[in-house]
């Protein structure tokens, strides 16, 4: 899960979030063991309020798609290699 966290912390550099706002995105991200979807790097930069609703797609060319379930924005984290 930590590479899904690195991987959407990108995300929200990519918009331009600050350093703090990127800590606490980090400090409210669910872990290893929670049954709790990960929050949207999109809603996070547009409301600064943690909606989980990113949920996996089906992996797709080399990519592993992580789709919000209320902005409908799509992320492809790329496959890890092994």
């Amino acid at each position: 899960m930590d590479d899904l966290l690195e991987f959407l912390v990108g995300e929200l550099r990519k918009l331009n979030m600050n350093n703090g706002d990127i800590n606490k995105y980090r400090d409210n991200f669910p872990g290893m063991q929670s049954h709790i979807r990960p929050p949207c790097p999109a809603c996070y930069a547009k409301t600064h309020e943690f909606s989980n609703t990113l949920e996996p797609l089906p992996e797709d060319d080399g990519f592993e798609p992580i789709r919000c379930q209320s902005c409908r924005v799509i992320f492809y984290k790329p496959v890890p290699v092994l």
